[in-house]
């Protein structure tokens, strides 16, 4: 639902979403879902005042494979 012009409808939908986001404390939430990433980054972050870096899941292997 993010993209398209039903505000009311996406923050609903989202917010059990969002709660466990919250209640779960994570700084980061990966995903492997572009439609889950998109949500999450672009609305829901801001809907719900979460604070939290959204990756996928390629992000976090190709930054775990970094090696100083």
């Amino acid at each position: 639902m993010w993209p398209g012009p039903y505000k009311e409808e996406r923050a609903y939908a989202g917010a059990k979403k969002a709660e466990s986001i919250k209640n779960s404390g994570a700084e980061v939430v990966v995903t492997g879902c572009s439609n889950c990433r998109d949500q999450i980054l672009r609305n829901l972050k801001k809907e719900y005042n979460l604070d939290i870096e959204v990756k996928y899941i390629w992000q976090l292997v190709a930054e775990s494979l970094i090696m100083e």
